[in-house]
């Protein structure tokens, strides 16, 4: 399944469902089922790619009226990366996208001692969301 192909797809239809209706009828079928691929899996590639391409996919969501602003764009990355992710993989992808350090809050709750790991001073907060 090629990534940005399911992204577009649901930004075109806005419904994983039809998203996944709309590939099949271009052609994109799942090879070993010859069937349509699951919604889940056009879900699963289309934020594989917003993750990939976070300042392309940011300007696909304003153009498409979302109210985000920029810090909670980047905090809504940051939970999706740290919900698919493995930590090394989290890592990888911070090294890319290094404003993703200022959101301790949220990978410190999924991966505890990676402040220290990059000398952000944070103590985790359990009142904290």
């Amino acid at each position: 399944m090629d990534n940005k192909l399911a992204f577009d797809a649901w930004v075109e239809t806005g419904n994983l469902e039809f998203a996944s209706k709309v590939l099949a009828k271009r052609g994109y079928v799942n090879p070993l089922r010859n069937m349509p691929w699951e919604p889940s899996t056009v879900r699963k590639a289309a934020e594989r790619w917003i993750l990939d391409n976070p300042e392309e996919a940011r300007k696909v969501y304003l153009a498409n009226g979302s109210i985000l602003n920029q810090q909670q764009w980047e905090a809504k990355l940051v939970k999706l990366c740290c919900s698919k992710y493995s930590r090394s993989r989290f890592i990888q992808w911070v090294a890319k996208h290094p404003w993703a350090k200022n959101y301790p809050q949220i990978f410190e709750r999924r991966w505890p001692g990676l402040c220290k790991f990059w000398g952000i001073d944070y103590v985790l907060d359990d009142a904290s969301p």
